[in-house]
This record gives structure tokens, C-alpha cells and sequence, in this order.
């Protein structure tokens, strides 16, 4: 692969990152998931060959990925939380239904 196209693919990888954050962000879990499975596909090619690009290019980019992937995993915390208390809330629900339907 060319220099010219490692710099393409680093840049479709940096939009798929972003892509990935606004999704998170926005919690349009489907979209992130999407988005995520291009990304590591773009991923596995991009690293399966050798590297021309200036380094410090590279560490930056990468660094840019790291930041928004613990962004990403962060929100997705939250957002699993959140499913966590309204499964919880569901349930109390059913058990106070189940207590009242049956005295």
C-alpha cells in the first residue's frame, strides 16, 4: 500500500472514530456497533502492512483513537447503567403486581 493510501485509510479510520463518538454521544448504540465493525475491519487492513507514514502522524492518530474509544466506553457505561436501574424498576414492578394479584 502506498503512503498516499495509508494517509486515505488513517483518515477514513479517524472519520470512523469520530462517526463512532457522535453515535455514542447521541446513544445510537446500533450505529456505533455498525460503525465499529467497518472500523476493525479497516483496522486489521491498515495494520496488516508495513507502515510508510511519518511516525509522529501515526502516534497522533492512534492517540485520537484511544481518547475516543474510552470516551465511547465511558458513555457506554452509562448507558448500561441506565438499562440496568429500568430492568430493576421493571421488576420491582412485576413483583409488586405479582404480591398485590395474589392477596
Amino acid at each position: 500500500m502506498t503512503e498516499a493510501m495509508q494517509s486515505q485509510h488513517l483518515g477514513r479510520l479517524l472519520a470512523l472514530t469520530d462517526a463512532m463518538l457522535s453515535g455514542a454521544r447521541s446513544q445510537s448504540w446500533d450505529e456505533v456497533i455498525d460503525t465499529q465493525k467497518q472500523r476493525g475491519a479497516l483496522l486489521g487492513e491498515f495494520f496488516s502492512d508495513d507502515l510508510s507514514l511519518d511516525k509522529d502522524k501515526l502516534a497522533e492518530a492512534i492517540r485520537q483513537i484511544i481518547t475516543a474509544d474510552k470516551e465511547i466506553m465511558a458513555l457506554g457505561g452509562v448507558h448500561k447503567d441506565g438499562l440496568k436501574r429500568q430492568l430493576k424498576n421493571i421488576t420491582q414492578g412485576k413483583s409488586a403486581i405479582k404480591a398485590y394479584t395474589s392477596a
